[in-house]
């Protein structure tokens, strides 16, 4: 930091001899409860963190609004780049681990007193008033820098910056928070390999195992792939191929071809997949060596309706594909069930009536995706009234809060919503398998709800961290949006 002879009358600033043109920034609390990845959002800047900004944090820390979630994230961010050292705090801590390398700066925190004269009817709120005083202060001790920047998104305050005698520039935020999406933070489950796959590996020896194709494989490539991921690629004459690893050795898997769900041949219950992802998703949902099925992709991918449509593929009846997939399942009934999370924290408060009335209303929009699938069943002629008031009958609705203790035998279990879920409640409802039970599980990192949860907390990374690359368990994350063209552009612009 800037150090000042106090002999003198004429206080000296000693120059920064690393600063090498940069700017700093002072961002505003407006802007870091905003974007919580903010301060990860200036390049090769160096960010200059006044008090008051912490003293706002902490008192919007508290609650379950995305505020409140917001300004933990912040918190936790600070830790883990200050790693509670003191000498960090003042001399500066590089922000590129946290960012990845997309932040070159350093992150500074306010050790010392920034005072700066600022006329008495500036602003009313008393800790605005004084992170513009700390960045017009900044501006005379930080000779170093090109600019003073305060970054802001209250209006107000920019302008009442601009209006002082302090030589600062103040911006609006515009680097809007982009949403994580699942890739970024879990692998997707699948590769495309299109060029020079069989020229990689070895066939050790190839041919047809349960009415699929197979080819026992070594080469380097193994070290890259795990069980039950998935690969496309093109055959001999360059059509497409998609395979899975079903057994792996270390130096050595096997491979076997997964049926084409894309072609109307092999639609589950009257719905065709949609693209390569959903095929794969199919793939593991009809095979009934897989007990455990993850599902993420954003809002509209197909998650609950690609596992509700197989569930009811699972029904005594409605077996008619199970040969393409591996055997079948004895299942008895659906169990569809989801976190319980108001979006943004925005409580609807106390509902009367029985469990199952209290519970219908979040139910709403897996009731919605039966709905679709019986009548698309019925459409179909797959049901007629008397199939269909029966096979409905077969699904239940269960509050996750209710499963502690229960044994889930013999049923096929899809779990919505669940990057809400803590670690402890993912393992909790995992657990709940019994013999013959399959348990399907579906989210989106990026619309978590829960306080305390970011991406990286959340029960449903930590389910696909701890469980991939084992013999009964796959996930697949879904990228395309097919729910409409309107969703699809809210997903890929918002």
């Amino acid at each position: 930091m800037a150090r000042f002879d106090q002999s003198n009358a004429q206080r000296k600033v000693i120059e920064h001899p690393n600063a090498n043109g940069k700017k700093l920034i002072v961002p505003d609390t407006s802007v870091l409860l905003h974007d919580p990845q903010s301060l990860l959002s200036f390049q090769d800047n160096d960010v200059y963190l006044v008090r008051p900004v912490l003293a706002q944090l902490d008192r919007h820390k508290k609650g379950q609004s995305d505020v409140a979630r917001n300004a933990r994230q912040v918190t936790r961010m600070l830790d883990a780049i200050f790693k509670g050292e003191k000498r960090l705090l003042e001399h500066g801590a590089s922000m590129e681990e946290a960012s990845g390398g997309s932040a070159t700066g350093k992150l500074f925190f306010q050790m010392e007193s920034l005072s700066f004269h600022l006329p008495k009817d500036l602003l009313d709120d008393e800790a605005d008033r004084r992170i513009i005083q700390a960045a017009c202060r900044l501006r005379e001790k930080r000779k170093e820098y090109t600019k003073v920047v305060l970054v802001t998104k209250d209006a107000n305050m920019r302008y009442a910056a601009l209006g002082v005698n302090g030589n600062i520039a103040a911006e609006d935020y515009l680097n809007d928070k982009v949403l994580l999406k699942d890739s970024d933070v879990l692998p997707k489950g699948y590769h495309t390999i299109l060029k020079d796959f069989w020229e990689s590996v070895e066939v050790v020896d190839s041919g047809k195992k349960d009415h699929h194709d197979f080819w026992r494989v070594r080469g380097p490539l193994c070290q890259e792939l795990v069980v039950n991921e998935c690969v496309h690629t093109k055959d001999a004459k360059g059509a497409d191929l998609f395979v899975r690893v079903r057994e792996h050795t270390g130096g050595e898997m096997v491979l076997e071809r997964i049926t084409d769900y894309r072609l109307a041949t092999h639609s589950v219950f009257g719905i065709t997949a949609r693209n390569i992802q959903q095929c794969f998703a199919f793939s593991h949902l009809m095979n009934s060596e897989i007990d455990l099925v993850v599902l993420l992709g954003d809002a509209g991918t197909g998650k609950s309706l690609l596992a509700l449509a197989a569930g009811f593929t699972h029904l005594p009846g409605n077996d008619r594909h199970h040969h393409l997939a591996g055997g079948t399942r004895d299942i008895s009934e659906i169990i569809m069930t989801r976190a319980m999370v108001p979006v943004g924290g925005e409580e609807i408060g106390f509902l009367p009536g029985t469990v199952d009335e209290k519970f219908g209303p979040w139910m709403n929009s897996l009731e919605d995706t039966r709905e679709a699938l019986s009548d698309n069943a019925t459409k179909h002629g797959l049901w007629d009234d008397v199939a269909k008031e029966k096979q409905c009958k077969a699904i239940k609705f269960q509050p996750i809060s209710l499963t502690a203790g229960r044994t889930f035998a013999n049923k096929f279990v899809i779990v919505d919503e669940a990057q809400n879920l803590t670690p402890t409640q993912a393992k909790m409802l995992v657990t709940r398998a019994g013999n013959g039970a399959k348990f399907v599980v579906c989210g989106n990192l990026s619309q978590i709800d829960t306080p305390f949860l970011d991406e990286k907390s959340s029960g449903l990374a930590y389910l696909v961290m701890r469980m991939k690359g084992r013999e009964h368990i796959a996930h697949v994350i879904l990228e395309e949006c097919v729910r409409s063209r309107l969703a699809a552009l809210g997903v890929q612009l918002l």
